[in-house]
């Protein structure tokens, strides 16, 4: 090849890459979060029709000026390539000694594969590894759709009722909708259980999305067995994938508490993966933390600022903070709420991506055994003890709620209630850090005027 012909094969290719640039990066550089550097090696593993990847060369053109003759120039002229219609990545089961930069665990997009090898995109570059090193997953690509907002903020809502109840649930005031729906069941990444399709029709119909939660189960060996496994990782992250190919399943809420200590990068490394696949898809990713503490097993858990680089949105479990064991006291009272948010915006959670935890459950304390006792109650429930012979209520300026207290046989209870004050405090909270929006736990236990209540200060 001549030295001519191939510039002009460079500068061909050049225009084309340049070319499908925009409508390449939507789904990489937006969706995906992969470097710009990293989607071009990975359109030779995209599945595109032939006249979708045609490159169109013109004519040579000849024109004439000023009494002189000017050569044929060859312009390529090149169709914009739309986004893949599928993407492949792959999960490597073992280090590659050869690159050390392919960690066993991780997740990397396919450029390309052969019959004994992969070519992986690490860090905007195409690396060779073996490839029995690796298992591999197409995931057709997509790109997110907007999320419903409520007076400018998201409202998420948890929900882990009857079947029947999902379906009511569903229709309340909310963004997104995010049923109990699957559970860790094994350290092999098996999942247990099914979405229910009369919640996904009752909320997609009302324009709020469904991202349903992926739960660890609260077993920490189980976990950190699992979570430690590429193996298993791999098999949750298969099942989740076909979770979010449901039609109106719009994204996932990963949600692992009780954890080992040392399992925080770990848990980074799960949750990166499956962004990273699902950003590919055109699916939200959300994340449950604790408040920042000193809890071996529940505070210390998360690296929350690395969470918070890889998922769209951190949801902050802002509730139990008096619990059974402790002092009588609020789930959440609105001080020690604020202080956990603001904790959490130090550990470097942006608070443009923070949801705010607000429980629509309480606790009634009392004696009853000769011991100091509490029984989670649904806010509803809770209210309705108003009406009880003698029930008496007042506000606590410090914790800026209402405590409810009434006696029966003898016995004392208390109950520290929301009312339209103290959720309006809440929804102020939101507004005054400028957090992303609230995660309800949970709708099953609540009503949609406390919704509109806590909305109203946005």
């Amino acid at each position: 090849m001549s030295i001519r012909s191939a510039a002009a094969l460079a500068g061909a290719l050049a225009a084309l890459c340049l070319e499908a640039l925009p409508a390449h990066a939507a789904v990489w550089s937006g969706a995906a979060g992969l470097p710009l550097s990293a989607s071009f090696p990975t359109v030779a593993r995209a599945n595109r029709s032939p006249a979708q990847t045609q490159a169109i060369r013109a004519p040579a053109r000849r024109s004439a000026g000023q009494g002189h003759t000017v050569r044929g120039s060859v312009r390529a002229k090149v169709a914009r390539i739309p986004a893949p219609r599928s993407l492949t990545f792959a999960m490597a089961m073992l280090a590659d000694p050869a690159n050390p930069a392919v960690t066993a665990g991780s997740v990397y997009a396919v450029a390309a594969t052969g019959p004994a090898t992969a070519t992986l995109v690490v860090n905007g570059q195409s690396v060779s590894v073996p490839r029995a090193i690796v298992r591999e997953l197409t995931v057709p690509a997509g790109v997110r759709q907007p999320v419903k907002r409520i007076n400018g903020r998201i409202v998420l809502g948890y929900d882990m009722g009857s079947a029947a109840r999902l379906a009511a649930d569903a229709a309340d005031p909310v963004s997104v909708v995010s049923p109990l729906a699957y559970v860790l069941s094994d350290a092999h990444g098996n999942l247990q259980g099914a979405l229910a399709n009369g919640e996904i029709t009752a909320a997609t119909a009302r324009g709020a999305q469904v991202w349903p939660i992926v739960q660890s189960g609260f077993n920490p060996a189980q976990t950190s067995a699992f979570l430690a496994s590429p193996a298993a990782a791999f098999t949750a992250l298969a099942r989740i994938v076909s979770i979010e190919r449901h039609r109106g399943v719009s994204g996932v809420s990963l949600d692992f508490e009780d954890m080992q200590p040392n399992d925080a990068p770990l848990m980074t490394r799960f949750a990166r993966g499956t962004s990273t696949v699902l950003h590919a898809m055109g699916k939200w990713v959300s994340i449950d933390v604790t408040p920042p503490s000193s809890s071996p097993n529940w505070g210390v858990v998360y690296d929350r600022a690395a969470l918070a680089r890889v998922a769209d949105y951190v949801a902050v479990m802002t509730y139990d903070e008096h619990f059974p064991g402790s002092p009588a006291g609020s789930v959440a009272s609105i001080p020690w709420t604020a202080k956990s948010v603001r904790d959490t915006i130090a550990s470097g959670v942006p608070a443009s991506k923070i949801l705010v935890g607000v429980p629509f459950y309480t606790r009634s304390w009392d004696t009853l055994a000769g011991r100091l006792q509490s029984t989670e109650l649904p806010l509803t429930t809770a209210l309705s003890y108003l009406s009880l012979p003698g029930a008496t209520e007042r506000w606590s300026s410090r914790q800026q709620q209402d405590v409810l207290t009434y006696t029966r046989n003898g016995i004392q209870y208390e109950i520290w209630l929301e009312n339209a004050a103290s959720l309006r405090l809440r929804g102020g909270l939101v507004r005054s850090d400028n957090l992303a929006g609230v995660a309800i736990w949970d709708l099953s236990q609540g009503a949609p005027q406390y919704i509109a209540d806590l909305t109203q200060s946005f």
